[in-house]
């Protein structure tokens, strides 16, 4: 009798426990321990179940470009005209500083799966918006698990979202980089 009364009381202890588990997850100071581990188990099993198909990265050409050196024509009926060679333009590029840093960029600590909110914020802070990562984040990744927020995602809030105008450009290089921060131009490059 007494060994069913311990069995019965350790079930019921069990059960408790495992019942505390989820609101003690909810603690903030505790999700942000341990939140990453269980995005991982998931992304794992989702992941053994239905792999991802393999992309491919096929480059498309470029469209070809008109040529600086001429100029267009327009034909009339009766008159010949040959186009003639306009003087090449300048492309020497002035020297660049030794040094270039960017004032008034408000730091912002990265909360858990918000490097592109984060960044963005801070990019934006240069502008004089006073948002943050969060508001961000609500709006390029709802649901909450996602762990990337793709450059035209964040570049599709500051359209929609802000007053501001963006570009979204790929493939510069870091002269290109050297180039936009000498004009007192944050940039955002995304990694991985």
């Amino acid at each position: 009798m007494k060994k069913k009364k311990i069995t019965k009381t350790a079930v019921l202890f069990l059960l408790g426990s495992l019942a505390m588990i989820p609101m003690i997850y909810y603690i903030p100071a505790v999700q942000g321990r341990i939140d990453w581990r269980v995005n991982d188990i998931l992304a794992k099993l989702k992941y053994s179940i239905s792999p991802p198909e393999e992309a491919i990265f096929i480059p498309q050409e470029a469209p070809p470009t008109a040529s600086p050196l001429s100029t267009p024509t327009v034909a009339s009926p009766g008159l010949q005209i040959t186009p003639s060679p306009t003087k090449a333009p300048d492309l020497s590029l002035a020297p660049l500083p030794q040094n270039v840093f960017l004032k008034d960029i408000q730091h912002e600590y990265q909360t858990w799966n918000n490097c592109g909110p984060a960044t963005l914020a801070m990019a934006l802070s240069y502008w004089g918006w006073d948002g943050d990562q969060r508001s961000i984040a609500a709006s390029t990744k709802p649901n909450p698990r996602d762990k990337n927020v793709m450059p035209y995602e964040l570049s599709g809030f500051i359209t929609k979202e802000t007053d501001f105008e963006v570009i979204y450009r790929t493939g510069g290089d870091i002269q290109l980089l050297k180039r936009f921060l000498t004009a007192e131009l944050p940039v955002i490059i995304e990694k991985g």
